[in-house]
């Protein structure tokens, strides 16, 4: 370590015979070993000291306060440009070496060390916006809004800066924006002045104060490079002008820089404004993937400039460098942050943390990434340490002086130890980085057409088919496939960038389903989703650079239409195939993924399309897990009623936060709220919802028998708020929409059926139960249970329906029951003997639950435990525990229900009904006939 020996013996030569006492401080030696720029500001300003020695917790240190008290001893506060424009350099270059003393003494982590670098400047750029503003509107009169409140101008800070991660050298990339037009009314001078002239005024004296190089250097070197229009547009632009351009005009690469916007300085509330109004065109709400070939063209720019310029070893821009990191993070926050919100955030790792939460990337990927990132951050900050200079360079491999002091400036770390780090935090940037972008610099894409897809001729592609290996009838088929599809696409009307993707697309599909006979059945079923997607470029482009996405889809298309035709009314779900992700076992991480997506979600239809988006995602996950086998039948229909009871509650907690706003909540004349609970029946009820089953439900509230009202200042009484409240939330569930609806709703089973009133109270409902009810409206009442709204409300129903069912029943018990059934198979009799309809024939799904329902009843009022579960599986259970029947019953009931549910299952995902041959069946069926006649 002679080179440190030698710098720290020179720093106290430079001193003299006045050597501070604490120049001897080791800790200080390290700094200024570490630093030369460090060494030469503590020379000038020993003041600077004091921050080093004084100092901690530099993430939550204020540095907008710190510099109020830096300038007070400065005439009072006061001070003309000059003193001004020195006392920023110099407050900026002691804390600067504050903060740099803190890292190479280990007393501050990277993350925070890159928080407080950021903070440092935020409040530097925020004093230049407050003393340009007053020197201006004391000659001018101040900018003001229309009503008559002043105003200054949104600073907004891009990049790193944006991100509250500025490295320590660093140029600030900034946008100025104001908020309206209009004329200044003159102040001091009585000379007033456009806006639009008073803010470009102001914001060149804003750059000047930065920028200009004075003996106390700059501030930060100032790129407005960002700004629209660039180099060549105004330096500040009204909220409407900057919303216009980038609506107009704005790039994906600007798409790609306006992510990292954040209002920094000046008028902050403002800027939020404008990046609220902007954030349609940073964020699409469809996966974005097409934005990705922008990133994709920047990545290669830095390529070739990596080769032409020798940039290998930037720490930034070289392979598996700081950039790649970025760009990787960055490109899923372009994919998905449309659909989560939370991805709209500017900090890297915040963004990083939240894919790893929401289970858009892998957690060990994730960490390993925010690692890497971290140290390579380090490396780049201890570059910047020595002479406060923009570089990214590492030292070249024979300058073992360079390499000493940045392993120093690294925390003490030995050379070997530095570079192996920083080739082991490079490998993993470049590894993850080349999962998302597989592209290779300058690959040429090859023209494989086989034949004109606009117009193919059938005697051509037949034939290719054959070459393929097809039979001769299957190739026919084949070619009907491709003709009919040459009909359904609007070549005329698709962009040329989507011709030529399809160009490349469309061969692809019939290579991977040829290559695998299995897969030839798909073909139809892609080549639909294609015509279904064709005039959304981003899904063509997806395809077309996924080559395993499209072998996924040949697949699914092969085992199950109906689940292809899923895809293709809600293409948003094929980034789940791309991503292979599985189904959400955990309800409080699919709450968590639900309340995610809902985020900001500030209108009715935002949060509309985010609910949908959300049912949509994870019904596909469970219907694909099905097709593949790896979920068994009662799971299925466990997570299917899941997800309808998240979408009921958050469906019923928005209409009721809209409507108490606007009337207030339901009150009882003492001043209790009064409650509402919604209550499910049938398949929700009994926790085996299917793919397309309907919600039964009732709707129950509680006023305890008194008249109440809403305590807002528009009320209206409790019974006509939740009528409201019932109609809105049924309006959130069945609105139309270009994606369908979220669900069907069926109110039926209320008492007084389609005639009676939509919501009902507890006290009516029980009164109806227990004296007019009719015994198939028990039997309904065996497959309910409350799903969300007043838990209190919740488990008075649930005792109300324990008493009802265990009640004592009369002898005719079994006669209404079986009378009922027979009048269902009368109804649903199949005219075709040979056919069996899995739910309705006998020794069906329906004689099973008919079964159960009526032991259930017949048998409550002394085994009360039988009636506490919803779901026939359970009931089965009870009533085999309790001796009810026998096990070998329990055991073929619950085995026949099983399989009929199973085979329900499959039939609806190859778009078939119920009715299949009865041969198939009629083992299974007898075996449920012979209990039911045993029974009834």
């Amino acid at each position: 370590m002679a080179s440190i020996e030698s710098r720290v013996a020179r720093w106290q030569d430079a001193w003299g015979e006045d050597v501070p006492q604490w120049a001897n401080d080791a800790a200080v030696q390290r700094t200024i070993t570490a630093s030369e720029y460090a060494a030469q500001q503590l020379q000038r300003r020993p003041q600077a000291y004091e921050l080093l020695a004084a100092q901690e917790g530099w993430a939550q240190y204020d540095f907008a306060a710190a510099f109020e008290q830096w300038k007070q001893p400065a005439a009072g506060g006061k001070c003309g440009g000059a003193e001004f424009m020195q006392l920023l350099r110099r407050f900026k270059h002691c804390h600067q070496v504050a903060l740099i003393h803190a890292v190479v003494n280990a007393q501050i982590e990277q993350h925070d060390f890159l928080i407080a670098i950021s903070a440092l400047a935020s409040a530097l750029v925020d004093a230049a916006h407050s003393y340009a503003y007053q020197q201006l509107s004391k000659r001018y009169g101040e900018p003001k809004d229309e009503y008559g409140k002043p105003f200054g101008m949104a600073i907004l800070a891009m990049g790193k800066f944006g991100g509250g991660e500025l490295n320590f050298s660093s140029d600030i990339d900034l946008i100025f924006a104001y908020r309206c037009q209009g004329e200044t009314d003159g102040g001091d001078g009585g000379k007033s002045i456009a806006y639009e002239m008073f803010f470009r005024k102001l914001a060149q004296k804003i750059i000047y104060l930065l920028d200009h190089v004075t003996e106390d250097g700059m501030v930060y070197r100032v790129d407005m490079r960002l700004r629209p229009f660039g180099q060549t547009g105004p330096l500040a632009l009204s909220y409407n002008a900057c919303e216009q351009y980038y609506l107009l005009h704005g790039r994906d690469w600007e798409r790609y820089a306006m992510m990292k916007a954040r209002p920094v300085a000046g008028d902050v509330e403002g800027g939020y404004q404008l990046l609220k109004v902007l954030r349609p065109f940073m964020y699409r709400r469809y996966l974005d993937y097409a934005a990705l070939h922008a990133i994709i063209e920047m990545k290669q720019e830095i390529n070739r400039q990596i080769r032409e310029d020798g940039l290998q070893n930037h720490v930034k821009l070289g392979r598996g460098g700081i950039r790649e990191a970025e760009f990787s993070v960055q490109a899923m926050q372009l994919i998905y942050g449309g659909q989560y919100p939370r991805l709209q955030e500017q900090n890297f790792l915040h963004v990083l943390s939240d894919l790893a939460k929401l289970e858009l990337w892998n957690r060990q990927d994730a960490e390993a990434l925010c690692q890497a990132y971290l140290f390579l951050r380090e490396v780049e900050n201890a570059l910047q340490f020595d002479r406060e200079q923009q570089t990214h360079q590492l030292p070249d491999g024979t300058d073992k002086k360079a390499w000493a002091r940045l392993a120093l400036a690294c925390g003490g770390l030995s050379i070997e130890a530095l570079q192996s780090e920083l080739n082991q935090a490079r490998e993993t940037v470049y590894n993850i980085f080349s999962q998302i972008f597989a592209e290779e610099d300058g690959c040429e894409e090859q023209n494989t057409m086989y034949f004109d897809w606009q117009n193919p001729d059938a005697e051509q592609t037949t034939a290719w088919f054959l070459n393929q290996g097809s039979e001769e009838k299957q190739a026919e088929a084949l070619s009907k496939q491709i003709e009919a599809f040459a009909r359904q696409v609007p070549w005329a009307r698709l962009p040329k960038s989507t011709l030529q993707r399809l160009d490349k697309l469309l061969p692809q599909v019939l290579q991977l389903a040829t290559a695998q006979q299995s897969r030839t059945k798909g073909i139809a079923g892609v080549l639909d989703l294609i015509v279904a997607v064709c005039g959304r470029g981003v899904y063509i482009d997806m395809l077309a650079e996924q080559p395993r996405l499209i072998g996924h889809l040949l697949d699914i298309a092969a085992s199950s239409t109906w689940l292809m035709q899923f895809i293709c009314a809600h293409p948003l779900v094929i980034d789940d195939v791309l991503g292979e992700r599985t189904v959400i076992s955990d309800p409080a991480q699919l709450a968590e993924d639900l309340a995610a997506r809902l985020e900001r979600c500030e209108d009715d239809e935002d949060w509309l399309h985010a609910l949908r988006d959300f049912k949509h995602a994870q019904v596909f996950k469970i219907a694909w897990a099905d097709v593949h086998g790896d979920l068994p039948l009662m799971k299925v229909s466990d997570y299917l009623s899941h997800i309808a009871t998240l979408v009921l509650s958050s469906a019923y907690q928005r209409a009721y936060s809209t409507l108490s706003a606007r009337y207030g909540e339901p009150r009882l004349p003492d001043g209790t709220l009064a409650e509402f609970a919604i209550i499910g029946y049938g398949k929700l009820g009994g926790l085996e919802l299917s793919y397309g089953s309907d919600l039964d439900l009732l709707f129950l509230y509680d006023q305890k028998g008194q008249q109440g009202e809403t305590d807002g200042k528009k009320a209206i009484a409790n019974e006509q708020f939740f009528t409201r409240l019932v109609q809105r939330l049924n309006n959130y569930l069945s609105a139309p929409s270009t994606s369908g609806v979220l669900y069907e709703v069926d109110t039926r089973l209320r008492p007084g059926g389609k005639s009676g009133l939509v919501v009902s109270s507890i006290q009516a409902f029980a009164r109806y139960q227990q004296n007019e009810a009719w015994t198939w409206e028990h039997q309904a009442l065996t497959r309910s249970r409350y799903i969300c709204g007043s838990d209190s409300l919740g488990a008075a129903f649930e005792r109300l329906r324990l008493n009802i069912l265990t009640q004592p029943r009369n002898d005719s018990l079994r006669d209404e029951v079986a009378q009922m059934r027979a009048k269902m198979r009368e109804h649903h009799r199949p005219h075709d003997a040979s056919l069996f309809d899995l739910k309705r024939s006998p020794g069906g799904l329906v004689d099973i639950e008919f079964i159960v329902q009526y032991l259930l009843l017949a048998h409550a009022s002394e085994e009360p435990v039988i009636a506490r579960m919803s779901d026939n599986i359970r009931q089965l259970a009870a009533l085999e525990a309790t001796g009810i029947i026998t096990s070998s019953m329990a055991m073929t009931l619950r085995d026949a229900y099983r399989k009929l549910r199973g085979e329900a299952h499959r039939q609806y995902l190859n778009n078939s009904n119920s009715v299949i041959p009865n041969e198939d069946w009629a083992r299974t069926a007898n075996r449920v006939k012979i209990l039911w006649r045993n029974v009834f």
